[in-house]
């Protein structure tokens, strides 16, 4: 009969909300479920989220059995009902079936309503259960929840000291320490926490349910390993997904399923939307596998919440919370901007090397002695040989004999060179040795004959011999009717280089860039010159600083360049930014730090602050702190506050809520803290972290690490020592 009492109970309260708004219009968000045994006290706290409330007046209602307005009552008529207010409390003191039902309470005139719905219990409820887990043979203590207690610093209650008692037994204990957990201490403990009032004491009961572990197992604790909490998970509408929930167990009676909201996921494959899983043992534990499957993802599927649960007898359930958002596609912008960077990238590449193809060609060949690696069984890298020039500019013989001594002497290279009195055979047995065969103009020797040219060039022809062709000023080789028409096509198939008299000698000219680049790369390592060292020096350090100033400059134009694209970047990033709504990606506020479950490691008795992170994108989100399930207060007189801080920005606003430590206390570090964020435009999100004590440095860590320091000094020495000669000499 009294269950059935309860359940009626339970499906009238689930609907009251709903006739309330059908009613009244007063729309209720969802009630947080509250849970007290008859004859105890419990307090209901209205939240505080921000300072403007911390001095506003809380507005009490109840709907139990009818819609009372609580505030409006005098003390004398809220103690007939066994009820006071203070702060942002309501405290029933002797809770019976009368007190069962809805409350609700505002801050000031603050429009949002936070509601409370109150269950009272004769017997054991699960959900009024803690449970608890000690190693054997190991020291533990019980913690007796403090769950709805009153606020500190309520006028007239006192808190008296908390009373053990385990199921079965009659002694009693006001402490839940163990120095050595045995075997036989599992079972049921209730906690009672007494309060005085006005001489007359009120209880609040806990049932804690003690699991004693083997200590073999004293380290294990299952745990989910992905996906992460809050994670989203990018989709396409229409497309199936697949979302992997992984867990590590140790226990066949631990279990991970799916929740969409608070509803079970079927395992159903005919639904829309099911979960299947998969398991494997090892030596780590029974690795789990929940897969939660969208055969396609609907715009319905977007607006919910998927928890991945994983609940054990012998640990507290944990759980992760992933949400679904579309895939945003690819905004035209980016992509123009995209092509315009590659195309810039291209051009400007494309001019670098077609200013310095040249330069780059020889800086690689001197710097960085690159030479031709495949052998091609010639002798020679050139052979010079004379033609008569149509006009007096031609090179005289010191001319030539100052391009042989430089080809030859000075960059190294193997010459083949010709005589006037040279046979046909000799010349073509020259052109069959050598790479390259170079045509020099001269004003006194006659050069070869006309029929000699054309055998020379079919011979080119036929081995692919490469040809360079110096030229004066004055001779234009493709046109000129003074030179044989054998020349003109020699002229025609070879690369021309333009000999400019005096201007022409000095190493530092085009003239030598340009033969050396049409020449061959070495086959071999350039001979020592034979010239006097400071010539050579003082060429190639001008040749070498012609080069660097023509990079260098290049090298600062592109610069400019990309300095211009970056700004053109940013200025489309700004627009971007602000687009109309419509045209922008959906964006959702987050927790940037702390980590789920992280841990700060603390001293007691010293301060410690700890900051929430979070960008959100409405004024309408708020962050705050839970200790529990009750909220962290922002007034800085208490032992444990937070506040906060915000500031807007291009990216959006950066909110920081603090939790504030003022010493660091051992019932701290038996408490969860949560950071919660919470939007009306989406799905609320939270980080809970832990506090525990700062190890002492262990000595065996610290004689370890003066080992290896000494260690590593003896070594250095030793190398030091053995090789001294060769450091110095390198």
């Amino acid at each position: 009969m009294m269950w059935c009492v309860m359940m009626t109970a339970r499906f009238l309260l689930a609907l009251l909300p709903l006739l309330l708004t059908l009613l009244t219009g007063v729309c209720a968000r969802t009630a947080k479920e509250i849970y007290v045994k008859t004859g105890d006290l419990v307090a209901l706290k209205c939240p505080c989220k921000g300072s403007n409330c911390v001095d506003a007046k809380p507005i009490w209602t109840s709907y139990t059995t009818q819609e009372m307005d609580l505030t409006k009552m005098s003390s004398a008529e809220r103690m007939q009902m066994s009820m006071l207010i203070h702060g942002r409390s309501l405290v029933i003191l002797n809770s019976s079936v009368k007190h069962q039902g809805n409350y609700s309470c505002s801050l000031g005139n603050a429009s949002r309503q936070y509601w409370f719905s109150l269950m009272v219990y004769t017997t054991v409820q699960e959900e009024t259960t803690y449970p608890w887990t000690c190693v054997a043979q190991e020291a533990c203590e019980l913690i007796c929840p403090d769950a709805n207690v009153p606020a500190k610093g309520t006028p007239n209650i006192t808190s008296k000291d908390i009373i053990w008692h385990k199921e079965g037994e009659s002694s009693l204990k006001t402490t839940g320490y163990f120095s050595g957990v045995k075997e036989n201490d599992h079972g049921v403990y209730t906690c009672t926490r007494p309060y005085l009032y006005h001489d007359q004491t009120y209880n609040m009961t806990f049932t804690v349910v003690l699991d004693v572990e083997s200590n073999i197992k004293s380290n294990k604790f299952s745990r989910i390993t992905s996906p992460r909490m809050s994670e989203v998970f990018y989709v396409d509408l229409g497309s199936p997904k697949v979302i992997d929930c992984k867990a590590v167990m140790y226990s066949n009676y631990e279990e991970v399923f799916w929740l969409s909201g608070d509803s079970f996921v079927d395992t159903n494959a005919s639904v829309s939307v099911y979960y299947n899983y998969t398991s494997e043992y090892d030596t780590e534990g029974i690795k789990m596998t929940a897969s939660l499957v969208f055969k396609k993802v609907s715009e319905e599927d977007l607006s919910k919440n998927y928890t991945c649960k994983l609940e054990s007898d012998s640990q507290p359930s944990s759980f992760v919370t992933i949400t679904l958002a579309r895939k945003a596609s690819p905004s035209p912008h980016y992509l123009a901007l995209g092509i315009v960077i590659i195309v810039a990238v291209i051009v400007v590449t494309a001019l670098i090397y077609v200013k310095l193809k040249m330069d780059i060609t020889l800086f690689l060949r001197d710097t960085l002695a690159c030479c031709s690696s495949i052998s091609d069984g010639k002798s020679y890298d050139a052979f010079l040989m004379s033609y008569k020039s149509d006009t007096d500019a031609g090179l005289n013989e010191d001319d030539r004999n100052h391009l042989e001594s430089v080809l030859e002497e000075t960059f190294g290279y193997s010459l083949c060179l010709y005589h006037p009195e040279s046979v046909a055979e000799a010349v073509l047995d020259c052109i069959e040795q050598s790479r390259t065969l170079v045509l020099v103009p001269t004003s006194s020797d006659p050069g070869p004959e006309s029929g000699l040219l054309s055998t020379i060039h079919e011979a080119l022809v036929e081995q692919q011999t490469r040809l360079v062709f110096i030229k004066t000023e004055a001779t234009d080789v493709s046109s000129s009717d003074s030179l044989p028409e054998a020349l003109q096509l020699l002229g025609k198939a070879g690369d021309c280089v333009t000999w400019k008299g005096e201007s022409s000698r000095p190493l530092s000219s085009s003239f030598w860039k340009q033969l050396r680049y049409h020449l061959p790369a070495l086959q071999h390592a350039p001979k020592i010159t034979r010239l006097p060292q400071t010539a050579i020096e003082d060429g190639f350090d001008k040749l070498s600083a012609e080069v660097r100033l023509e990079i260098i400059e290049h090298v600062l134009n592109v610069c400019a360049q990309l300095l211009q694209l970056k700004t053109m970047l940013k200025i489309l990033l700004l627009g971007l930014f602000f687009l109309p709504a419509s045209l922008q990606v959906n964006i959702s506020a987050r927790i940037t730090s702390p980590r789920m479950s992280e841990v700060f490691y603390v001293d007691l008795g010293s301060p410690k602050v700890i900051d929430c992170k979070a960008v959100m994108y409405s004024n309408y989100e708020e962050v705050f702190w839970l200790s529990g399930d009750s909220f962290v207060d922002t007034n800085t007189s208490v032992s444990v506050y937070y506040n906060y801080t915000s500031e807007y920005d291009t990216e959006g606003i950066k909110m920081t809520a603090s939790l504030v430590f003022k010493k660091v206390s051992e019932e701290d570090l038996s408490k969860n803290y949560t950071c919660k964020l919470e939007s009306d435009s989406q799905p609320s999100s939270f980080v809970t972290i832990t506090l525990a004590r700062k190890a002492s440095p262990s000595p065996h860590y610290l004689a370890l690490g003066i080992v290896i320091i000494v260690a590593v000094i003896v070594v250095t020495a030793l190398i030091y020592v053995k090789l001294k000669m060769d450091i110095t000499l390198f």
